[in-house]
């Protein structure tokens, strides 16, 4: 079963980190061609203002390939 992990320093309110979350995921994977792939980005939510750095981690389970873990930390 494939499963997206978000973890949070506990700074960071949930809903910022999803939206942090989607836009590295748009950046990374629709604009590939454009900015290239990276494993971490620093992100400011649109909704609330909050810089968040998005790290995602490497791929680690062979059972679901296309699991992906999240790691959010909190700038300012």
């Amino acid at each position: 079963m494939t499963q997206i992990i978000i973890n949070t320093n506990g700074r960071t309110p949930n809903i910022d980190a999803m939206e942090a979350c989607i836009e590295f995921i748009t950046t990374n994977y629709l604009n590939r061609n454009v900015d290239g792939y990276k494993s971490k980005r620093i992100i400011t939510t649109k909704k609330r203002n909050f810089t968040v750095e998005v790290e995602e981690s490497p791929h680690t389970d062979k059972k679901s390939p296309c699991s992906v873990v999240f790691n959010i930390k909190a700038i300012r």
